[in-house]
This record gives C-alpha cells, sequence and structure tokens, in this order.
C-alpha cells in the first residue's frame, strides 16, 4: 500500500491508498516549491501536464509536491532517470517563470516491501547540481512514512508525543474538573491517535497495540484506577471512546 495524504482547502486531509504487489517497489520524489498563493492554481495544472507528459504520478499540496512511480525492483535506474528528465523539465519552466524549486529541500525515497529493499540500488541521484541520498523516511503532512511502508518510525513518534501528554497532564489532574481532564486528553492526546489514522488500516495488530496502550493509559488516569486495572469497561461506559481498531474502521468508512 502507497499512501497518498493530499490537503484540502480547509485544512483536512483526505487519503487515497493503491495496491502494489510484492514484486513491485516504488520511486518517490518530493520536491519542495515556492510560488505566490495567487498563482498556485495556475502552477500546479502546469506541473500536472508535465508530469503527465513523463508518465510520472504526482500530488501537489501547498507549497509541496509528490512524485512518484511504479516499477519492477530490476528497472530502478531506468525509473529515475524518468523521474530526473521530468524534474529538469520543471526546473526549466520554473525558471522560466520566475518561480524558485529548492533542490536542498527535497528528499528521494525508494520504497518497497522488507524483503525487497535490500535489492533496491542506494546510489544519489543529482537535481540541479547537487546529490539528493536516498533517505528511509520522510516527514509528509505530519506523517512520517518509511521506505518499508511499515509506519514503524510514525507509531513511534505518535507514541511518544502523546505519553510526553499525558504526563503533562497528569501533573494537574487534581485542579481539574472532570470534564475538563477529558477535553485536554482529547485535543492534546487522542486528536493525535486519530490524525490519518486510516494510514495504519492492514498493519500489525502489535503496532495498533502500542497506540492502544496510550488510550488504556489515558483512561486509567482519568478515572483514576491502577495501572493494571482493566479498561473495557471504562473506555466503552465511562468515557465512550472507540478502541484504536475501531477508530481506524470508522475512519476508513468515512472516506468510502
Amino acid at each position: 500500500m502507497v499512501p497518498v495524504l493530499p490537503e484540502r482547502s480547509d485544512g483536512t486531509c483526505s487519503v487515497q491508498r493503491r495496491e502494489v504487489s510484492g514484486e513491485n517497489s516504488v520511486v518517490l520524489c518530493a520536491a519542495g516549491i515556492s510560488t505566490w498563493p495567487s498563482s498556485i492554481s495556475a502552477v500546479y495544472r502546469k506541473l500536472e501536464i508535465i508530469t503527465c507528459r513523463f508518465g510520472v504520478e504526482v500530488h501537489l499540496c501547498a507549497d509541496d509536491s509528490q512524485m512518484y512511480l511504479f516499477v519492477r525492483p530490476h528497472v530502478t535506474e531506468p525509473a529515475d532517470e524518468r523521474l530526473l528528465h521530468c524534474l529538469d523539465e520543471i526546473a526549466r519552466w520554473m525558471q522560466s517563470n520566475r518561480l524558485s524549486l529548492n533542490p536542498s529541500m527535497t528528499q528521494f525515497m525508494r520504497c518497497a516491501t522488507a524483503r525487497r529493499l535490500t535489492q533496491l540500488s542506494k546510489s544519489p541521484i543529482t537535481f540541479c547540481g547537487q546529490q539528493i541520498i536516498p533517505v528511509t523516511s520522510v516527514h509528509n503532512l505530519g506523517v512520517t512514512v518509511d521506505s518499508s511502508l511499515s509506519f514503524r518510525t510514525h507509531v513511534n513518534r505518535v507514541v511518544s508525543s502523546c505519553f510526553h501528554q499525558l504526563r503533562r497532564i497528569k501533573c494537574s489532574l487534581k485542579a481539574l474538573p472532570q470534564e475538563t481532564a477529558k477535553s485536554l486528553v482529547n485535543c492534546f492526546v487522542v486528536s493525535r491517535l486519530v490524525y490519518c489514522n486510516s494510514l495504519l488500516a492492514g498493519v500489525p495488530q502489535v503496532t495498533l497495540d502500542r497506540l492502544q496502550s496510550i488510550m488504556n493509559a489515558a483512561a486509567r488516569m482519568l478515572c483514576s484506577v491502577g495501572r493494571h486495572a482493566h479498561v473495557s469497561d471504562l473506555l466503552c461506559n465511562c468515557l465512550h471512546w472507540l478502541g484504536v481498531p475501531q477508530r481506524i474502521q470508522f475512519k476508513l468508512c468515512l472516506l468510502m
């Protein structure tokens, strides 16, 4: 699965997923583009025309663009060349229109299953006179996408951030009414769990269990029970919270 997160004008994110067989790898490149807000629509239309000419798929949001190709592991070099030709054409067009493309902010990543990653080339690419070394993860609209598409890095960051917020809320918990504390947890913890959580559909249960442990810890803290107390009834009857797997299913249903 390859996740794509184009941002809407209201600041929310839609999610698209494309099936990729185990024999395929993905070449990704994110290019930073600087332009004036009034001309963004015209720039986007031209970028879509150029990328379509080279057979490169593109998603555009704010001042960043994500371009990607789906190829076999043994033909990554021709795909790299096609992607570079597309980027060079974009750079020439932008220069002729007094726009700026920032190669220093450009990231390049090759994606595949964990078994196929070792078969992919680790050689850098040269773009606008700068060498770009392939990275193992990229940060896109608040989501960390890793080269194996396992989202372990993203989950690790979410877990660390949520527990940090829980510790901060716990320091002042005794001075807060129950509903106020619950609102704080919803704002600073649960909101991080539900952000783009539809991307986690299909990940191993052990990954979801780490996120569920955050909700369990928040429920025990709000209901003032021991760390080993069962939380199923607390989540359902007291806080009226869905578990992490159910939240993912709910988000997918909303997007369908």
